[in-house]
């Protein structure tokens, strides 16, 4: 006989969710809390197999509920409960295996599959504690204001967060991005939520989706890239990393000659662009870019295999193929860690710098399977007319009949 902690503010909403819940009893026992101080209560008299919460609530609200779980409970299988937009996000997290969410009017079907598919199939890895990033998303979705307490082997770092957004960050005697990009990385942490620091100062002004895009690839090298998101065509001063340091070094020769003459092109390929694009259009767009000193190469690349489905380049076509599938890759692992589709539409672009070379990637509107990619000497290439080009091709290839 396993035992669910319902907890929920709202009482008839808890009252109806327990009624439905009575068609288990032969397997189930159901207690239930009208806030997160009850139901804290509640855990530390009795096991608990499953916990259904609520995030909105009086006195302990679901998110200090929720990292105090995580912390003392790490065998409790966690359902949360939330609005529909908070949903997108929760459901997207939850793909990892780390909660399972039901969307708020909460139907007692729902709710009653939910834990039926916890009690026929428990999760094969007991849920050991959520992703700072991953509970930075839900503190988003929600627009709550809070400070974040991070542990981890012996490190403690804190996360200042104001209407759902980070604005400050502090570890071991550093401050702002820096801090927050050290705590990030942290693996396994415990998450303790507290009152927000009325004297924060608010040092930290990207979005979140461009600080977790950064933090997951400087994570990996450490390296600068620059984020756009939608809405704002402006170079934001954004680091993160790109894999491209192995590609030939003959490319990024800064002493190279550019031959114009040995451009090369595949746009047989885009019979397979999920856009109806016409092939004219698309290789004269790209050709555009052959008129820019520094080009090494431009093209319409799938972003989960990393395969150029049209493009222009000078010299040995392999090596654009190398750091296009490279810009593609390295792109894919900084997503992973924006879980939300809605968050991951608002990066527009990258630039992904190396020693002698930089990318460009595009991220095309309205088509998550498709990316553009630029390449360009470091020295030669003009950053903000190449990003031009890519803007003005997009538009080109969407515009095609």
């Amino acid at each position: 006989m396993k035992t669910l902690l319902l907890v929920a503010g709202d009482k008839p909403t808890r009252d109806h969710l327990v009624e439905g819940a009575s068609a288990m009893t032969d397997e189930l026992v159901v207690l239930s809390s009208g806030d997160g101080e009850q139901a804290a209560r509640v855990l530390a008299a009795r096991p608990v197999d499953i916990l259904v919460t609520d995030l909105v609530m009086p006195v302990m609200d679901g998110f200090e509920l929720l990292s105090h779980v995580l912390e003392e409970y790490a065998g409790i299988e966690i359902v949360i409960m939330g609005e529909t937009e908070l949903g997108r996000t929760s459901q997207a997290l939850s793909s990892g295996g780390e909660f399972r969410f039901l969307s708020k009017p909460v139907a007692v079907d729902d709710f009653v599959d939910v834990v039926r598919s916890i009690l026929a199939r428990p999760a094969k890895g007991r849920l050991t504690g959520l992703s700072l990033p991953g509970f930075l998303q839900l503190l988003s979705a929600e627009g709550r204001n809070c400070s974040l307490r991070v542990k981890a082997e012996g490190r403690q770092g804190r996360v200042d967060v104001h209407e759902g957004r980070p604005i400050n960050a502090s570890c071991e005697g550093i401050e702002s991005k820096e801090a927050l990009f050290e705590v990030l990385s942290w693996n396994s942490p415990e998450i303790e939520v507290e009152e927000p620091v009325t004297s924060a100062a608010r040092l930290i002004h990207d979005g979140l989706p461009s600080l977790l895009l950064e933090a997951a690839l400087r994570k990996d090298s450490g390296e600068p890239v620059v984020v756009t998101l939608s809405g704002d065509e402006s170079i934001e001063r954004q680091e993160a990393a790109s894999d491209s340091r192995g590609v030939d070094e003959r490319l990024a020769d800064p002493d190279r000659k550019a031959d114009s003459g040995s451009m090369v092109g595949s746009f047989s390929a885009l019979a397979g662009v999920p856009l109806q694009v016409e092939v004219a259009a698309a290789a004269q767009g790209l050709r555009a870019f052959m008129r820019l000193e520094g080009t090494l190469g431009a093209g319409i690349i799938e972003l989960e295999t990393g395969r150029s489905l049209a493009h222009v380049c000078r010299g040995d076509e392999r090596n654009f193929a190398t750091l296009a599938s490279e810009a593609a890759r390295a792109v894919r692992r900084g997503m992973h860690e924006i879980q939300d589709p809605l968050l991951r539409k608002s990066v527009r672009q990258l630039h992904l710098p190396g020693p002698n070379h930089f990318q460009l990637v595009r991220m095309v509107r309205g088509e998550p399977r498709l990316m553009l990619v630029f390449a360009g000497l470091a020295e030669r290439t003009d950053v903000e007319a190449a990003s031009r080009l890519l803007a003005d091709f997009e538009t080109t290839i969407l515009q095609s009949p």
